[in-house]
């Protein structure tokens, strides 16, 4: 919307859908193993090399699997960081039961975001948890839609009382609080799950 150009350097897995849109250009980088120390090792290292190559103004690393890069790079080549912390990464659910690739990712977190000046989140949780543990104030950017008024003839085809959860369907997104929830609507509520 500010007339900026934007170019997205984003993974390609076998379940990758397409980034066509027209808003931005893309390079997408098919690294294997798809998962796992050495795919997040070999990510940072291609997200480094591509943002040194880059004739950037800004660098954007999203989530903390893509810090590690992205922050050596804007040092060496002079350019500002902008960190996209959206989630607290090292207390995803998927990490309570492995306490040595959540202490890997602390470590990530702790010496790579250390005195960011541009980071931003989605929730105040997330900026409260960033200026506790790391000092950092983030600014947040609530990730929810705007809310307006339909025009008559739009009005009719949200009669429904469709309430939608899209995303992946992780742990501790209180997916089951959600749907025990529905028993609480009028039964003209209908919930949609749409998500991995």
């Amino acid at each position: 919307d500010l007339n900026w150009q934007v170019h997205v350097f984003a993974t390609l897995k076998k379940n990758s859908l397409a980034l066509d849109w027209a808003q931005f250009t893309c390079t997408r980088l098919h690294i294997m193993p798809e998962k796992g120390i050495y795919f997040y090792a070999k990510m940072n290292w291609r997200f480094f090399i591509k943002a040194l190559a880059s004739k950037s103004d800004y660098l954007l690393a999203v989530d903390t699997d893509t810090l590690m890069g992205l922050r050596i790079a804007s040092i060496i080549i002079n350019k500002p960081l902008i960190w996209d912390c959206h989630e607290v990464f090292t207390e995803m659910p998927e990490l309570h039961h492995r306490p040595g690739v959540k202490k890997v990712w602390s470590f990530v977190e702790e010496i790579f975001a250390k005195n960011l000046s541009r980071v931003m989140c989605s929730t105040r949780g997330v900026a409260d948890y960033l200026y506790s543990k790391r000092g950092i104030a983030a600014k947040v950017i609530h990730n929810y839609p705007s809310s307006y008024a339909l025009m008559t003839e739009m009005q009719k085809r949200f009669s429904s009382k469709l309430i939608l959860f899209q995303g992946i369907l992780n742990e501790g997104r209180c997916l089951p609080e959600l749907i025990y929830s529905m028993k609480l609507l009028p039964e003209e509520f209908m919930l949609m799950i749409a998500g991995d």
